[in-house]
């Protein structure tokens, strides 16, 4: 995920202060692969920090490093804590329209627990359809090595899988907001070769009160 956050952290009211960024505690509903346990439920922290050009969303560490030719270049950070992941790549953000966006994303393992990698390319848009309402869908496709997916979900095949996510954040007052992410997930059908897991089609939603400084 998402990582189409960057686009917000970019927007003008981030680029106000030094450091800046949105708190979100929340809850999360997500259906899981393995139907055995269809759904969990579980706790959330959002968190969405800028600090000069350093940015900080969900699980992803950025360095904006500049532009070129209206594309902005980003080493990156990714932990997933709950597979004990650590990876590192490169990030390019070009801008194709007003405010329509197509990222390229790159991730290695520097953990030492998969030895995989994953790319990704994403494009996104941002909607203000007033003052108080910011959406942000984005629909990405991943590629996974072998390596990488193998750790994941204990399939040794390449795998093409696409995630949906929309960003909610809407303002009750200036320094308060609702915020919600909503995701789908859509895996390669090797996935199924795992016999534990009997669908290919996932979402996660998560729910929170923010606060904006």
């Amino acid at each position: 995920m998402s990582r189409i956050l960057l686009l917000l952290l970019l927007s003008s009211q981030f680029l106000l202060a030094t450091f800046s960024g949105i708190i979100t505690p929340g809850i999360v509903l997500k259906q899981n692969l393995d139907t055995t346990v269809s759904h969990t439920v579980s706790a959330n922290l959002l968190m969405i920090l800028r600090y000069n050009d350093f940015a900080f969303e969900g699980n992803r560490l950025s360095y904006n490093l500049g532009s070129v030719l209206n594309t902005t270049i980003a080493p990156v950070i990714k932990i997933e804590q709950e597979d004990k992941i650590i990876e590192s790549g490169l990030q390019l953000t070009h801008k194709i329209a007003f405010d329509h966006f197509i990222q390229l994303n790159t991730f290695f393992d520097t953990s030492n627990t998969h030895s995989g990698y994953q790319i990704e390319l994403m494009l996104f848009k941002r909607f203000n359809p007033n003052n108080k309402l910011f959406l942000l869908p984005s629909l990405a496709l991943q590629y996974d090595n072998a390596d990488r997916f193998s750790y994941l979900y204990d399939v040794s095949q390449n795998s093409l899988n696409l995630e949906f996510e929309l960003l909610t954040i809407y303002d009750i007052t200036p320094s308060w907001n609702l915020a919600s992410t909503f995701f789908v997930n859509y895996y390669d059908e090797k996935i199924l070769t795992n016999l534990t897991f009997d669908r290919q089609l996932i979402y996660r939603l998560s729910l929170g009160l923010g606060y904006t400084f």
